[in-house]
């Protein structure tokens, strides 16, 4: 193989989540994104930053953005008593460990889960974005009794459907492990319509030399297409009181527009650019 058809080969979207999960979240994801490390974001439907996240996506057209869809914190987009079994009884979202027992139990159907993906993906489509891909918040679309109605949505609409599967090595293996382990049990049957070929980024959460840590993956980056997932963002006073992953995106941010990161990412042995390049 040439060098050339080895570079081809290697096709890489940095997908940054958490667009809209608030205002500082948002604005950071745009800062990495024009400076040139961030290609595509996913997309919170309801969550606090929602409507200024409409208006930043708009100025943004060269940002491709995805769902993702939100399970575990806040209230569904469709009516809770059409989504019963992902809610308590105030209508609202499970915490994720209810959200874990509930699925393990048999006790989660399927066909809310697919319900409220609808909703979610036709919330950001009623507001004029053009929707590409699919993850989920806490990655709880590879549980049991979800991730069926997830890749089912997936397949329907024609998304790339984020296999969040990477190698144990390089940090955070007991995650890492749990992951595959959730997505091995309940997606053994069935395979989404269009993964991304590879997937990293659970093993840079919360990286102390976070440039460095990036810049390896993208060194060792596998044949094929990759999903880097990352998480850059500006601490406000509702990302606290909405997620436990605060300070390492401002830390994210930094890294991803370091000299250092970009003049990585424009060496030319890998094309960056969109989930439909993968």
């Amino acid at each position: 193989m040439t060098c050339e058809a080895a570079i081809a080969e290697r096709r890489v979207v940095i997908n940054a989540d958490d667009f809209g999960l608030t205002e500082g979240v948002t604005r950071g994801i745009l800062e990495a994104h024009r400076a040139g490390a961030v290609t595509a974001a996913s997309m919170f439907a309801n969550a606090p930053g929602f409507a200024s996240a409409l208006a930043a996506a708009h100025q943004a057209p060269a940002l491709e953005l995805g769902l993702h869809f939100n399970l575990t914190v806040g209230r569904p987009v469709a009516r809770a008593g059409e989504v019963a079994s992902l809610c308590d009884a105030d209508g609202r979202f499970l915490p994720l460990g209810r959200l874990i027992r509930r699925t393990l139990a048999g006790r989660v159907d399927s066909g809310h889960v697919a319900r409220e993906c609808h909703a979610q993906l036709e919330r950001l489509r009623s507001h004029g974005m053009a929707v590409t891909h699919l993850d989920s918040h806490r990655h709880v679309h590879v549980l049991p009794g979800i991730w069926p109605g997830v890749s089912a949505v997936g397949a329907q609409e024609g998304l790339a459907l984020r296999v969040p599967v990477e190698p144990l090595a390089g940090g955070r293996a007991s995650a890492k492990l749990a992951v595959r382990l959730a997505h091995w049990t309940a997606a053994r049957l069935e395979k989404p319509a269009r993964p991304a070929r590879h997937f990293r980024g659970i093993g840079l959460l919360g990286t102390w030399r976070y440039a460095e840590a990036l810049m390896r993956i993208l060194d060792e980056l596998p044949p094929g297409g990759t999903e880097i997932m990352v998480h850059p963002g500006y601490v406000d006073a509702e990302l606290v009181e909405w997620d436990g992953y605060v300070q390492d995106r401002e830390c994210e941010l930094v890294a991803l527009r370091s000299p250092q990161v970009l003049t990585r990412l424009t060496r030319g042995d890998f094309t960056l650019g969109r989930f439909g390049d993968l």
